[in-house]
C-alpha cells in the first residue's frame, strides 16, 4: 500500500491532509502510491474531503468576479459549463477564450505567455542568432572545424573566405552554414564554399567544382602503393609524431603535396609521421591547406 517508512493510518493522513494542507498528490508521492489509492484511504476513514481552491463557477457572475481579480474583462455573458470556452480580454489588450477548468488550474492568456517567455526571457536564450540569420558558435564550430577555420565574435561563428588572396574573416548567414555542412557530409554535392563577396566567389579557381575535401567519416586511400609508403614511413619513425612525440593515432604525411611533386609522392624521404592532432594543424598552415594545394593544380 506504501512505502515500509510510512504507513498510512488515520492519524498521520488527517495531519497530512488538513494540518499541514498537503493535497492528495503530494501525499501519494511520500508513501509512494497513487492518488486513488490516498483518496480511497481518506473515504474509509471518513476523513472529510477538502474542496478546490478555486471551486468551479456555476454562473457568469462569478466567473466575471473571479477574471477581474487579475485584471482580466470576461466578455461572455453565458456560462454552460466548466468545458465551454469563455471569451475575454487580457490586461495587455489581447483576446482570447479560455475554458473554467483551465482557468482553475492557473492558465491565462497564451499571447502574454509566449511575450514573457520568448526571447530574452527564455531560459535557452543565446543571442538571438537565428533571428538575427547568423549561426552560433557552439552549433557550427563542430561540424567543419576539421576543414575550415573558424573563431567566436560576440557568440556567433566566423569563417575566413576561400580565396587565396583575401582569407578575410566574415560572418556567414545560417543558409552558408548548413550549405556547408551538406557540401562536406553529402556525396555528389557542390562544395559551397565561404566566401565573403561575389567577386571572391568568381575569381577563386576552385569555385564551382564538384567533391569536396575527404571528411573523416569517408575517407579511403588513395591506391595499394600509397598504403605501403605510408607503412614504411611510419615503421622507420617508429610510429611516433615527429613533432609532438606521441604515439597515437600516428599518420603518415607528404612534406610536399602529391599534386605538387607527383614523381616523388612514393619516396619515403617525401614523408614524416605526425599524430591526428599535428596533422591537423599542418593543414591549417598557410601554403598547406587543402584550398592552397588545390588552387596549384
Amino acid at each position: 500500500m506504501g512505502s515500509p517508512e510510512t504507513k498510512i493510518d488515520k492519524d498521520w493522513l488527517y495531519k497530512e491532509y488538513h494540518i499541514n494542507n498537503k493535497t492528495t498528490r503530494q501525499i501519494a508521492k511520500i508513501v509512494k502510491c497513487s492518488k486513488t489509492t490516498v483518496r480511497v484511504k481518506l473515504n474509509k476513514y471518513s476523513i472529510p474531503i477538502k474542496p478546490p481552491e478555486k471551486p468551479l463557477a456555476t454562473t457568469i457572475e462569478q466567473a466575471k468576479l473571479e477574471f477581474s481579480k487579475e485584471g482580466y474583462v470576461l466578455l461572455s455573458e453565458t456560462y454552460k459549463n466548466n468545458r465551454v470556452p469563455l471569451k475575454y480580454k487580457c490586461p495587455e489588450g489581447h483576446t482570447r477564450t479560455i475554458t473554467w477548468k483551465s482557468w482553475a488550474k492557473g492558465r491565462r492568456c497564451q499571447l502574454c505567455h509566449f511575450k514573457n517567455s520568448s526571447g530574452k526571457n527564455h531560459p535557452m536564450y543565446r543571442g538571438g542568432f537565428w533571428s538575427r540569420g547568423v549561426g552560433d558558435y557552439n552549433t557550427f564550430a563542430r561540424q567543419i572545424e576539421f576543414c575550415e577555420e573558424v573563431r567566436e565574435k560576440s557568440g556567433a561563428i566566423q569563417v575566413r573566405c576561400t580565396e587565396v588572396n583575401c582569407r578575410k574573416w566574415f560572418t556567414p548567414t545560417i543558409d552558408q552554414l548548413n550549405n556547408r555542412i551538406k557540401g562536406v557530409y553529402l556525396p555528389d554535392y557542390t562544395e559551397c564554399r565561404f566566401y565573403c563577396s561575389d567577386e571572391c566567389k568568381q575569381i577563386c579557381p576552385i569555385y564551382g567544382k564538384h567533391g569536396n575535401l575527404p571528411s573523416p567519416k569517408k575517407y579511403k586511400s588513395r591506391s595499394y602503393e600509397y598504403t605501403i609508403w605510408a607503412n614504411i614511413v611510419k615503421e622507420r619513425d617508429n610510429y611516433e609524431c615527429q613533432k609532438c612525440g606521441s604515439i597515437e593515432n600516428p599518420i603518415a604525411h607528404h612534406i610536399e603535396g602529391i599534386n605538387v611533386n607527383p614523381i616523388m609522392s612514393l619516396d619515403i624521404d617525401m614523408g614524416i609521421t605526425v599524430c591526428k592532432k599535428c596533422h591537423k594543424q599542418i593543414h591549417k598552415e598557410e601554403g598547406c591547406r587543402f584550398t592552397d594545394l588545390r588552387c596549384g593544380d
